[in-house]
């Protein structure tokens, strides 16, 4: 089992490890194998850097969690 975690303005994102993944313009990604690595600094890092960069005056401050688990084969 693994979990990515997406960070729609990661070319904006400081990686000196260089573990953000993709090649578009905008979009980087992380895959977190095994899950218990969203326990990493550095990967905590890499997400309270991204809730920073994505305030707006009109937000409240701080950034809400959503997981979402499915089961079976994804149909598409």
């Amino acid at each position: 089992m693994y979990l990515t975690l997406v960070f729609p303005w990661g070319i904006n994102q400081r990686d000196p490890e260089k573990r953000l993944n993709g090649e578009g313009k905008h979009v980087r990604h992380i895959r977190l194998v095994p899950v218990n690595i969203l326990d990493d600094p550095y990967v905590l890092a890499l997400i309270y850097e991204a809730a920073e960069q994505s305030k707006r005056e009109e937000m409240p401050n701080g950034f809400t969690k959503t997981i979402k688990e499915y089961e079976g084969p994804m149909r598409r």
